[in-house]
């Protein structure tokens, strides 16, 4: 996507007037995410869908999780709480709720055990609306039921970076550093199941059932924890309203991408290179917004 797209889209989402609107004309985000050990990741993931700007964001808690959310969060964000076993969740008494979502976010900072498993594969099951699984949602897509996955009624979209990728192709490509190598398999693996995935590395490989997108990128200072949770957070927020924008899902993905990496690129002219902070996407997208 050229810079110019950027500021185009950036403007669509977040400068254009629209007459008489109300919140759920920018969508509703939901996100499932943390536990004891990651108890931040699904707050990186907050700030940068609020950079999105869905008209709602809401996160799963419960009282591992809720002094955590509740003291660091959009004052905007709500809340829907829920059982859990030990800091996993248990989404079975709010279903309802949380299908009325137009995203979700699933996966970061979670654990990887059982109960986790049973949220992701009744959100697979029931869920008509955009589902984002990463981190560890990667990993616990692997283990659920073929034929379920095959016919799922929400639209999926994985982001792994190239370890989870290796875990769930069943390859050994990580090592050599990248996403293009991964092309084959992954095109056969979104085929399969009709899922988009975008493969993230120093440059990224977006993948649905119909196309691919080589992104060439070139940036080390995004090679550092949160990055990955801010890259979902951020695509999950715009994917929460981008139908009602009239913007096809792969241009979403391809977008969100684009913004991030290209943001890298500008700040590493200007600071030391490990020392960026992914929250500076803010400062250059108010230099897109006209």
């Amino acid at each position: 996507m050229t810079h110019d797209e950027i500021k185009y889209y950036t403007n669509l989402f977040l400068n254009t007037p629209k007459e008489n609107s109300i919140k759920s004309d920018y969508g509703k985000l939901f996100i499932i995410a943390g536990s004891k050990n990651y108890p931040f990741a699904g707050l990186i993931s907050e700030q940068a869908a609020y950079i999105a700007s869905p008209g709602y964001i809401s996160f799963l808690t419960n009282d591992f999780n809720k002094s955590v959310y509740y003291n660091r969060c959009q004052l905007t964000t709500t809340f829907i709480n829920c059982e859990y076993t030990n800091d996993s969740y248990n989404i079975e008494q709010s279903l309802d709720s949380i299908l009325k979502y137009d995203s979700i976010l699933f996966g970061n900072g979670l654990n990887d055990d059982e109960a986790n498993l049973n949220t992701l594969d009744k959100l697979i099951t029931n869920y008509k609306g955009n589902l984002i699984i990463d981190a560890t949602g990667i990993y616990l897509l692997k283990k659920v039921n073929k034929e379920i996955l095959k016919s799922h009624a929400c639209h999926i979209i994985l982001t792994p970076h190239l370890k989870e990728c290796d875990d769930l192709l069943n390859v050994n490509l990580k090592n050599q550093r990248d996403a293009f190598l991964y092309l084959k398999e992954v095109m056969l693996f979104s085929k399969q199941y009709n899922i988009d995935l975008l493969i993230k590395g120093s440059s990224s490989l977006i993948v649905t059932p119909d196309e691919y997108i080589f992104n060439k990128h070139s940036n080390t200072s995004l090679s550092k924890a949160g990055t990955g949770d801010f890259l979902a957070g951020l695509l999950a927020g715009f994917l929460s309203y981008s139908d009602k924008m009239n913007v096809g899902k792969t241009k979403v993905i391809d977008y969100v991408d684009t913004l991030l990496h290209d943001t890298a690129t500008i700040l590493e002219k200007k600071k030391l290179i490990r020392s960026i902070n992914v929250f500076d996407i803010k400062d250059y997208i108010e230099t897109l917004k006209e």
